[in-house]
């Protein structure tokens, strides 16, 4: 178990209400960061990862950006499909009805649905990319979740997963300081058990490591941060 006694610096437990539920306070603490008005908004931090994320798929992905058919689970707020502007179809999904309430006052003209990654997408279509950035922790049954992915996904599709883990003793530490307050992150497993879970369920493993960032050699023989990529790609 990672150490309990830190600071809940969430103001409500998501153990005691309903996640589809949640709303504007949850997701402001979520975020980290707030406009002059209140408003909930991205850190510079999160703006440099989605670009990363973006150079990414356009590294493995085997289509164009602008030939893709892109889907977010977990899409929050819908500001990581930002990045991804030029796509040839941008969709969002999330657990919560505010979030994509939200999403769609934002960007009316891209595609963003209410559902649960544990069910089948709300989405009919394949898609050539499926972003699960720091989603896959907060699942109760995260096989189930993994499969409605590989169900959403095209053969030879790209699925990019950033996620906090746990690895060794160090990783263990920093989790507790990092990420331990929020009570929905409900599994933390290792980044080999994620890589484990997606390769039998028809995916393969382009690339994995820790505190993505940096260069991979650095970090895949000892994990030193909780920080996890990956990149899968769906059988044919």
């Amino acid at each position: 178990m990672v150490d309990s006694g830190s600071q809940n610096r969430y103001a409500f437990s998501m153990t005691d209400k309903n996640r589809e539920d949640a709303g504007h306070e949850y997701f402001s603490q979520l975020y980290g960061a707030t406009s002059d008005e209140g408003e909930p908004q991205q850190t510079f931090f999160d703006k440099w990862r989605d670009k990363l994320l973006v150079n990414t798929y356009r590294k493995y992905g085997k289509n164009k950006l602008d030939e893709s058919d892109v889907l977010d689970v977990g899409c929050g707020y819908g500001w990581l499909l930002d990045a991804f502007e030029g796509a040839n179809t941008l969709c969002g999904v999330d657990i919560a009805h505010h979030a994509v309430e939200v999403a769609g006052r934002r960007k009316p003209e891209r595609f963003f649905k209410q559902g649960d990654l544990h069910d089948p997408s709300p989405f009919p279509q394949k898609f050539d990319l499926i972003l699960a950035i720091n989603i896959i922790e907060h699942l109760s049954n995260p096989e189930a979740g993994i499969s409605s992915i590989q169900n959403s996904a095209k053969p030879g599709a790209i699925v990019l997963v950033h996620m906090p883990t746990i690895s060794n003793w160090l990783t263990r530490w920093e989790y507790s300081k990092l990420y331990d307050s929020d009570p929905t992150h409900i599994y933390r497993p290792s980044g080999k058990t994620v890589r484990k879970l997606f390769e039998a369920n028809g995916f393969e493993t382009l690339r994995d490591s820790y505190l993505p960032h940096f260069p991979a050699f650095l970090t895949k023989i000892w994990p030193i941060h909780p920080a996890y990529l990956a990149v899968f790609k769906r059988s044919n």
